[in-house]
């Protein structure tokens, strides 16, 4: 079954278009009193918008359709679609992901088992490219790093060896010490070979850890008043109901070089663009929480962090950048798509050669 969002520009109604009684067109309607497309037409789905019957075109983003349909069987999906102009225009082969705050958690969705480990990454690339929902809470962040990245307080503080053992982990390793040395053992004895030989021997991403004390008294940890962070592709959300914090969008160099150049268009002097060194999670949520508290919240790049690249190479491939747009920043850039670069020729030539 193809799945697909609509995305015909006929019913796009301000930033986004408003969508009701939404069909899944692949010769079976969600509602079983719903007219099945005829067959050897394009798999679409069919839409009622302001009292007309309408097929929109098929298109390359992906909802969770055809899994809740299998799921829960024949159903009706009302909701009001989120159509990202910024992601017709740049041409972007993957969900937009919006984070939000929530206090139930949504059914269906991914999350890690509790106390299991897991990276937060994994599940924003299955968001991403698969079309799924994601939820964390505090008892399934996947890992400590994760945990402070969503908002969920300082979790370093159960790292193994407490904060210590993390600022010699991202540092220049625990050897040193015969505590450090008896964790690494017990790791290596678990079958954690990998996670013992970092602990032990460092990431040295930071140069000491006394580097690495001074890079967490930086870092904007807080814990958040919500449950659970959910994270779901743009498509999905409805401002109405919503907690939006950001919209992140998984792009290409050219395609980060157009959202750079849109979220300056109105106000360039004021550097709204910002690339924080930080685990790739949070970038996306706890920096991204704070650039809300600012007058004029920066767009922020991501997806530097080099253990999160390897973590998705193989969902989101090796050549993706992130750029995370505050919920205030997203909507000033979507109103400017129409009118900017993304309708000129120097665009379109440059995604002609992508």
């Amino acid at each position: 079954m193809h799945d697909c969002l609509p995305g015909n520009p006929a019913m796009s109604g301000g930033h986004f278009g408003e969508i009701s009684e939404v069909y899944c067109g692949c010769r079976k309607a969600l509602r079983a009193n719903a007219d099945p497309i005829p067959d050897g037409r394009s798999p679409v789905h069919r839409v009622k918008s302001k009292g007309a019957r309408v097929a929109c075109r098929p298109c390359r983003f992906r909802c969770n359709f055809a899994e809740s349909k299998a799921k829960y069987g024949i159903r009706r999906a009302t909701h009001e679609h989120m159509i990202s102009k910024i992601a017709n225009a740049t041409g972007l082969k993957t969900n937009p992901v919006a984070l939000t705050w929530a206090d139930t958690l949504p059914e269906p969705a991914i999350s890690f088992k509790p106390g299991r480990w897991g990276c937060v990454m994994a599940v924003f690339a299955t968001v991403a490219s698969k079309g799924r929902i994601g939820a964390f809470s505090r008892e399934t962040y996947g890992c400590w790093g994760g945990g402070v990245g969503l908002g969920f307080g300082n979790c370093y503080k159960t790292f193994p060896g407490g904060t210590a053992g993390f600022c010699g982990f991202l540092a220049g390793g625990n050897k040193g010490s015969e505590e450090g040395r008896a964790i690494g053992a017990q790791m290596a004895a678990w079958g954690g070979e990998r996670m013992a030989d970092d602990f032990l021997e460092g990431e040295r991403y930071l140069k000491t850890p006394q580097v690495t004390e001074r890079f967490l008294e930086y870092v904007p940890m807080r814990d958040i008043p919500a449950k659970y962070v959910v994270i779901k592709p743009l498509s999905l959300t409805d401002p109405e109901s919503d907690d939006i914090k950001s919209v992140t969008f998984f792009v290409d160099p050219d395609q980060l070089s157009a959202l750079v150049i849109l979220a300056n268009y109105a106000d360039p002097q004021r550097e709204n663009v910002s690339v924080p060194w930080a685990a790739g999670c949070q970038v996306i949520g706890i920096f991204g929480y704070r650039e809300l508290e600012r007058e004029h919240p920066r767009a922020l790049i991501g997806m530097t962090d080099i253990s999160a690249r390897n973590t998705v190479r193989t969902s989101l491939g090796t050549n993706l950048m992130s750029l995370t747009a505050p919920w205030p920043t997203f909507l000033e850039m979507e109103s400017n798509v129409d009118s900017s670069f993304l309708h000129r020729q120097t665009w379109r030539e440059l995604r002609e050669h992508a």
